[in-house]
């Protein structure tokens, strides 16, 4: 209430050529009566289940339309649900005192009466908070019109991907452009104070540009931390680090830490957001393949610990995601191929539509592998689909997210084994992939032509598919260290085929017979 959906939705219709349809008005003048006066006579029971009706009517109209939601429209699920599905939904926000002023002590609303308007509103808010950050965009109601269109309207020409995590719903914002998203959506979100986390390499890269962009929308940076770069850094000494940043700043539950980098440097800034002050919000902006296709989504923090891959860690939803693959034109030829094998592995779990779309790019390459910037757009928002439907159905991985540890049991085996060196993650997994592949070949569950399909890929992306038996023992009893093993059992993810997934609990012994023949 008060946010400005009509003025602002008038306003985008003209500038798109658009209907604009303010769905308070179909209800009244399907009815004859007004908004407060079905209030006032029916209640409010009555009036949702007309609001529910009138939504029907415009979602099944044909014509593109801007449509002004009442505020409590997207509280019933399946309104919810339907608007989600078929249209761009944006949540237009602003702080509770320039709602309160615009609002005025006297604002005629039926769900302000009976206390102050402030009060009021907080109430409400907290209430619908869930339903808010459901939508696709969050986007600032502050400043003139024009501004808040002008972000509508970049908003429009990208993609999202809902992350319905319950109690901690979220969207993935694919982009080219980066910086002014992150911008808007942390506007929009009103932190009391922001900080921003990087790797040094990633600071050097991209900090200064960062900073331009936040000091000219007037958002002042309270604290800032960088990481070094590596996995061999990623300790609970450097998320020390960043808890003393916060510390520092007087960071409160209101502030946000802004994660820009790899893999890495989220799993720390999001653990480290997820220990001050029993968890502050948080915003992850990816810069590598791997970890916009992996590490972005689904709330895992973390740090390697006693020589084990991630064994110290939390779940911890990100409050956005901003996706931007032209970021990775600054990563290194095997950073990117790193990125290739967790891509791999999604798609196989979840999309074999896209799969095979990348194998027929794969497979129609001469020379050095390269993936064309539309492509590889369309590759890691199919991979990020694949994943964002599994994390909102186990957001804390007690049942169907133990599939997306395709090839890491082994592969996080290996690249441990490695020191965090001789392997990247994306290498590790490819080799885990492979592994995982003929383990279930020896059982009767994989296939051989899908192991083949596997290989295949990983090899024509630049990945190796190739490890020696004796490196594989040597790194077997690390498995043991796997923070998903259940006492001396080992759990492997094993295709049935692409897109049908077998859990196999093996004993550590079972696992080491079956390779001593490799």
């Amino acid at each position: 209430m008060g946010v400005g959906k009509t003025t602002v939705g008038r306003r985008v219709a003209e500038r798109l050529e658009r209907r604009f349809v303010d769905l308070d008005e179909v209800v009244e003048t399907a009815r004859g009566q007004t908004v407060a006066e079905i209030f006032a006579e029916e209640g409010e029971p009555a009036f949702r289940a007309l609001e529910r009706d009138a939504l029907q009517r415009v979602l099944a109209s044909s014509e593109p339309l801007i449509v002004a939601l009442g505020g409590g429209t997207l509280v019933d699920d399946r309104s919810r649900r339907d608007a989600l599905d078929r249209g761009l939904v944006v949540t237009l926000t602003a702080p509770i005192d320039v709602l309160a002023a615009r609002l005025g002590p006297a604002s005629g609303r039926p769900l302000l009466a009976g206390s102050t308007v402030r009060e009021s509103l907080a109430g409400v808010l907290a209430s619908r908070r869930e339903v808010y950050l459901a939508a696709h965009a969050l986007v600032p109601a502050v400043g003139a019109v024009e501004e808040v269109v002008d972000r509508i309207h970049r908003a429009l020409g990208d993609a999202f991907i809902e992350v319905a995590v319950e109690g901690s719903p979220y969207a993935v914002r694919i982009t080219d452009d980066a910086w002014p998203a992150l911008v808007d959506t942390v506007m929009a979100l009103h932190p009391s104070r922001v900080f921003l986390a990087f790797d040094r390499h990633v600071a050097e890269l991209f900090g200064d540009r960062v900073r331009e962009v936040f000091e000219r929308r007037g958002i002042p940076i309270a604290g800032e931390v960088s990481f070094p770069p590596g996995e061999e850094h990623k300790s609970l000494i450097e998320v020390e680090r960043a808890l003393q940043v916060l510390a520092d700043g007087q960071a409160d539950r209101a502030s946000l830490l802004v994660a820009i980098g790899g893999g890495v440097t989220t799993d720390m800034a999001g653990l480290a957001a997820a220990l001050y002050a029993r968890g502050i919000r948080w915003i992850t902006v990816p810069t590598t393949l791997l970890s916009m296709v992996d590490a972005s989504v689904g709330g895992k923090t973390g740090v390697d610990f006693a020589g084990a891959k991630n064994l110290v860690g939390a779940f911890h939803q990100p409050s956005a995601v901003i996706v931007s693959p032209p970021l990775s034109s600054s990563e290194t030829e095997r950073g990117v191929r790193s990125g290739l094998a967790e891509l791999v592995k999604t798609l196989a779990l979840g999309d074999v539509e896209a799969f095979t779309v990348l194998e027929a790019a794969a497979g129609s390459r001469s020379g050095r592998f390269f993936l064309a910037r539309e492509d590889l757009s369309k590759a890691v928002g199919a991979s990020i689909r694949v994943k964002a439907s599994i994390v909102a159905h186990d957001p804390v991985e007690r049942g169907a997210r133990a599939s997306l540890n395709f090839g890491h049991t082994l592969g996080h085996a290996l690249e441990a084994w490695g020191g965090f060196t001789r392997w990247t993650h994306g290498e590790a997994v490819a080799l885990g992939m492979v592994l995982a592949c003929r383990l279930g070949n020896s059982l009767g569950i994989t296939p051989v032509g899908v192991t083949e399909r596997i290989r295949r890929l990983l090899s024509a992306l630049g990945l190796g598919v190739e490890v020696s038996g004796g490196e594989v023992r040597a790194a077997l009893p690390l498995t043991l260290k796997d923070k998903k093993r259940q006492a001396d059992s080992v759990r492997f993810v094993l295709l049935r085929d692409l897109g049908r997934v077998a859990l196999v609990e093996l004993s550590f012994d079972e696992v080491a017979r079956w390779a001593e023949d490799l």
